[in-house]
């Protein structure tokens, strides 16, 4: 067993750190066990070294006095301490089984993510433990062990995690990467440009593509400095006479989301946005030098950056303001947004998708609003507000489409 701390960690060089590294829990309840109580061997040497002087003045007890019921009791004090250890780390497995619990290795921390299944899939963060808050790591020969420095301090009240995989030595050297990398960087979070990793993006442009449709051409970013979006444009196609304009970057931010909405109402953490414009309109680059074509793209980026700008998060239901109170063009009444699952279903059929990395990035379609509208929402609430929107027996993509027309 190696162990680090972090007041003296190596210097580890030519290491790619910009993917997050997924691992899984052993299958077996057994080799969970076994590496998780070899372990605790070294977590709590106090405790340990006190069972074995216990133990031992029992012998003692036992060879000079020639009373074994002493020595007895002393194995039975032992046994029932482990026997409650054991308990709570069988529970500890089936708990992480049954809810499909992962840990992912992260720039920010060692994430611990869940598996929700409600007719479609979505991961959800349910802790992370950031290396600043990291005290020890300790490598063995098929996996690590993560140990913080004070369990008072950290939210989400994990004070060890545990990490199998196949090449312990990469993911140690990971690891070790990433914490001395973020103990000794002076940018916050909020000063780096956010951005995809190459697989992610990949997977997301996949994703954009398997379900609203090809796309050969991209509104590129020429300039970023907080994250960098890009513009998806899917042309009107069979079965689809509308374009479909979406976001590829804003994933890339975790945005803020409480505890309570995260993990109790499932919410992911991460959203793309898109919005339906009708086939007639102009997207070429002359014509969107004139506002009425190029607001809708406009309000894509400033939705997009948002939850960053702000610290808060944006989920389905949300409403957004325009940011001078006006209308987004001069030739439509719409100064705000509602933000919902894409159409045509409204009901999050087509609304996640899932990396492999681990996480779960949300598509969220923006439906201009007017301000009587938000304000019959505020009073009558938002179900009922999106049933006045799109009443039964509506075709959808009509009602949607119908608010461009100019």
């Amino acid at each position: 067993m190696k162990s680090y701390s972090f007041d003296k960690l190596p210097e580890i060089n030519g290491v790619n750190a910009e993917e997050d590294i997924r691992t899984e829990i052993p299958v077996s309840i057994l080799t969970f066990l076994k590496d998780a109580l070899w372990d605790n061997l070294f977590v709590y040497r106090v405790a340990n070294i006190a069972y074995l002087l216990l133990i031992f003045c029992g012998v003692l007890l036992a060879i000079f006095n020639g009373d074994i019921s002493r020595l007895v009791k002393c194995v039975l004090i032992v046994g029932v301490l482990k026997g409650i250890l054991i308990v709570n780390m069988v529970k500890m497995f089936r708990k992480y089984r049954k809810a499909g619990i992962f840990p992912v290795v992260t720039n920010e921390g060692i994430t611990h993510m869940f598996t929700i299944c409600q007719g479609w899939k979505k991961y959800i963060r349910l802790s992370t433990m950031r290396w600043e808050d990291v005290k020890t790591l300790r490598v063995y020969r098929n996996f690590v062990s993560l140990e913080i420095k004070n369990i008072r301090s950290v939210k989400d009240d994990i004070g060890l995690a545990y990490i199998w995989d196949d090449d312990i030595t990469a993911l140690t050297e990971q690891i070790l990467y990433r914490w001395k990398r973020a103990l000794s960087k002076s940018e916050t979070q909020s000063e780096r440009l956010i951005l995809y990793s190459e697989k992610d993006e990949a997977e997301v442009s996949g994703f954009i593509e398997d379900e609203f449709g090809p796309f050969n051409h991209v509104y590129h970013e020429l300039l970023s400095t907080d994250m960098h979006i890009d513009i998806a444009m899917i042309p009107p196609h069979e079965g689809r006479n509308y374009y479909t304009l979406c976001t590829i970057g804003a994933g890339a931010y975790r945005m803020n989301v409480d505890s309570e909405s995260r993990v109790k109402h499932q919410q992911p953490e991460h959203s793309e946005f898109m919005i339906y414009l009708p086939a007639d309109w102009k997207l070429d680059d002359e014509s969107l030098k004139d506002e009425s074509n190029y607001w809708p793209i406009r309000l894509l980026k400033n939705t997009a950056r948002l939850s960053r700008r702000t610290g808060s998060w944006l989920g389905k239901g949300h409403t957004i303001g325009s940011e001078s109170g006006k209308p987004y063009s001069d030739k439509l009444p719409y100064n705000n947004s509602l933000l919902l699952f894409p159409a045509p279903y409204l009901t999050g059929v087509i609304s996640h998708c899932n990396l492999s990395s681990g996480k779960t990035i949300a598509f969220h379609q923006i439906l201009p609003i007017t301000q009587e509208e938000l304000d019959y929402k505020y009073e009558h609430g938002t179900p009922e507000f999106i049933e006045s929107l799109f009443p039964k027996e509506c075709d959808i993509m009509e009602t949607i489409l119908s608010r461009f027309n100019r």
